[in-house]
């Protein structure tokens, strides 16, 4: 060694090498060597301290410094002289592996010796072209330094971790290869690596099954790494590769599901499904690629990836089942999360196509029915709780948005659709309280009131609305289906109040007002009236309620109108007595708040009629509201014993007699007023009388005796200035009326104190 060394490696490194120089270094070298090795395995000197030791390290340098000295000599190439390095380090694993296997400290040193062999074959003397042979070498060389004792993936030693050293140097071997070769295909880089790993997963299973204590956690790692080497480079090569995308897609697809349903024997749970979590990956990503293209192109490419995705989405979907099956804790947990995966891709998928096709009408709607199917189903089945159904419908919503905010046309294609996917739900689950209620009221406003917003240019739109509306409106509560009466009925009275408010605004001033003003009221009359008779569980506050609307809608509806047209005093009266009846004739439940709603809605009618209508007479507004609030009052003392006629009936009356009364005082009051309200009063207080009420007594009385003075007033005023020049007349009159009350003083007083406890007597 110190010849080799001292005079041999001057003469290589400055190049002064001479044929019988080399052929001595090349002597000596090999004598060192056959020096070293005998150092090493003689059994005379298997207890030396320094012998052996420094013999099992310098052994492969020995051997490798020989070699490059012959190479030198021999004129050997780069790559030949790298080859043979490499081959060194090669025989002298081999040799370690075979006669110092037990030896660990002896071996570590002789592999020391060997790992500076194999690194200088592969960096210092490393050839230019045709690398990949001494890698090759170098990895067998590394392999068998992996094997101990106990063998390889057995061992429990830590030398076996050096097989990964070895599966690199393997890989770089490999693609220096392919690269020499001018090979560009991806698979030929990647599946190589992919099946060594699968095959180095299969060892360590075999290992674990034999070794008591391994954790699975290592084979199910390489499982799921070999997976992705093989699946994710040919995935994200695949944007614009139809067959590669077709290929690495279908592979996927069946490590998926095959790992998730397949179950080998004495295998953990854990191992396939690994393996169907990394074709799920390989997938995804296969498909994120491919929509990320077409995002960038705008363009789908037709119904292939409509195919493409809803394949994906049912493998995923397939697994998810298969998953669920497995008896071990966390199979329910994976199951839920890999279903949530279905949909979400299914969801991500067809909206990356619809909004780069902007459509078509087909696929949105297609798409929507399918997310609300599967939400049914497994909703239906109760399987991976609520969590899925759930983000299946509101997928079907997303799409339904994005088919809108693309212009498709009209809305009723997605609006109907997402309501189908919901109401579907729904029907899944309409023994569930209360979400099920809640459920329909959703599916029912995503029905409707889209729709109903969209009326002002579309009175046919409007009427279909409508009428769907007030259908489901008198279905469900003549149906009594009693959990879906609320939002059922709530929301068609939105439809309804929504389509038929546009549509009475826009014709105000048309005569085709009045179909609209009766299409509004008329569903809400025979809810009111339905509710009442058939839908006793409401509460009693639905009857009221719908009345209160039907009233609402005629006396709002008419008091704007009626400025606009004026002069309508036929509607104006005829608005005030039907709002007016409704609430008098009004018996079931809310009769106190129908009444005093009709009041107020023909109060707001009246003013509108009178102030900005132009309509007259006043009774045409002032009658009916007083003969509404008598009747309510009559109605009210009939009930109430303890109740006073002038909270009853004090109002109504004035109403009905006092707007009147007042025209005595104006030029141009006109001979039927005059007659009707004395005729009027006259009633007023002989009923008072009949009934003993003291309100229609002082109010009537009062009223005929104001309304006989302001009526013989110009009689009398023209009788005394007939007579005006006879002053004495008068004063003999006054004598004559002071004689006659002096002379009944007492008795004209008892007989007013009477008439005063009487009437205080009244009720």
């Amino acid at each position: 060694m110190i010849l080799t060394v001292g005079w041999g490696l001057p003469e290589i490194l400055l190049g002064a090498v001479t044929p019988a120089g080399t052929a001595w270094l090349v002597g000596v070298g090999v004598a060192a060597t056959a020096a070293s090795v005998v150092a090493m395995f003689s059994a005379a000197l298997a207890g030396g301290r320094v012998a052996r030791p420094a013999a099992a390290v310098l052994m492969p340098l020995i051997a490798a410094a020989t070699v490059l000295v012959a190479t030198r000599w021999g004129d050997v190439s780069d790559l030949g002289g790298s080859v043979l390095l490499a081959g060194v380090a090669l025989v002298a694993a081999a040799l370690s592996l075979w006669r110092l296997r037990a030896q660990t400290v002896t071996r570590a040193l002789f592999d020391g010796g060997t790992a500076v062999v194999a690194v200088l074959a592969v960096t210092v003397f490393a050839p230019t072209v045709g690398a990949a042979m001494p890698w090759l070498i170098v990895a067998a060389a590394v392999l068998l330094c992996a094997v101990d004792a106990g063998g390889l993936f057995v061992s429990q030693g830590q030398r076996r971790h050096l097989v990964w050293l070895a599966l690199a140097a393997a890989v770089v071997a490999l693609w220096l290869g392919l690269d020499d070769a001018g090979v560009a295909t991806v698979e030929a880089f990647t599946l190589p690596v992919a099946a060594a790993l699968l095959a180095m997963a299969a060892a360590e299973e075999r290992a674990r099954r034999r070794v008591s204590g391994r954790s699975v956690s290592v084979p199910a790692l390489i499982s799921f790494t070999g997976t992705l080497v093989a699946l994710l480079p040919t995935a994200l090569a695949g944007a614009d590769d139809t067959a590669r995308f077709a290929s690495v897609g279908v592979a996927s697809i069946v490590l998926l599901v095959a790992g998730s349903w397949v179950r080998p024997a004495r295998t953990p749970d854990v191992l396939p499904v690994v393996v169907a979590t990394a074709g799920g990956v390989g997938v995804l990503t296969a498909l994120l690629v491919r929509l990320a293209r077409i995002i960038e192109v705008g363009q789908s490419g037709g119904a292939l990836t409509d195919l493409a995705v809803l394949v994906v989405s049912a493998g995923i979907a397939l697994a998810a089942g298969g998953i669920a099956r497995r008896p071990v804790a966390w199979s329910d947990t994976a199951a839920h999360a890999a279903a949530v995966v279905a949909v979400v891709t299914f969801v991500a998928g067809e909206a990356v196509v619809i909004a780069a096709d902007g459509g078509p009408v087909w696929r949105a709607v297609v798409a929507i029915l399918v997310l609300g199917a599967f939400g049914a189903l497994v909703a239906w089945r109760q399987f991976s709780g609520d969590v899925v159904a759930e983000t299946a419908v509101g997928g079907a919503a997303v799409l339904g948005l994005i088919g809108v905010a693309i212009g498709i046309r009209p809305v009723e294609w997605m609006s109907l659709a997402v309501a189908a996917a919901v109401l579907a739900l729904a029907a899944a689950w309409r023994t569930r309280m209360p979400i099920a209620p809640v459920l329909v009221g959703v599916g029912a406003a995503v029905a409707l009131v889209p729709s109903a917003m969209l009326v002002t240019d579309a009175p046919t739109r409007a009427g279909v609305v409508m009428a769907v509306a007030a259908l489901a409106m008198i279905v469900v509560l003549w149906t009594r289906s009693s959990p879906f009466v609320l939002p059922v009925v709530g929301v068609a009275s939105l439809a309804v109040l929504i389509a038929g408010g546009i549509r009475i605004t826009v014709d105000l001033h048309r005569p085709v007002f009045d179909v609209w003003l009766l299409a509004v009221t008329v569903p809400f009359a025979i809810a009111a009236v339905l509710s009442a008779r058939r839908s006793p569980h409401n509460g009693g506050w639905m009857p009221p309620a719908a009345a209160v609307v039907t009233l609402a809608v005629v006396s709002i509806g008419t008091a704007v109108r009626l400025p606009v047209t004026g002069g309508e005093t036929l509607r104006a009266a005829a608005t005030i007595v039907m709002v007016l009846a409704i609430g008098v004739l009004w018996r079931w439940a809310g009769a106190t708040t129908v009444v005093w709603s009709s009041v107020g809605g023909a109060a707001l009618v009246g003013v509108s009629a009178l102030l900005l209508g132009g309509v007259e007479p006043v009774e045409v507004a002032t009658v009916p509201l007083g003969a509404a609030l008598v009747a309510h009052g009559v109605r009210a003392l009939r009930r109430h014993a303890d109740l006073g006629s002038w909270p009853a009936l004090g109002i109504g009356l004035g109403l009905l007699l006092v707007p009147s009364l007042m025209f005595d005082f104006v030029a141009d009051n006109v001979l039927w007023r005059i007659i009707a309200l004395g005729v009027v009063a006259l009633g007023v207080l002989l009923a008072g009388v009949w009934f003993r009420l003291q309100a229609p007594v002082l109010i009537g009385g009062v009223v005929l005796i104001v309304h006989a003075v302001a009526q013989l007033w110009p009689w009398i005023a023209a009788l005394y200035e007939s007579v005006s020049g006879l002053w004495w007349l008068w004063l003999g009159i006054a004598g004559v009326l002071l004689i006659v009350v002096a002379a009944t003083y007492e008795r004209r007083i008892r007989e007013v104190k009477a008439v005063a406890l009487a009437i205080r007597g009244l009720r």
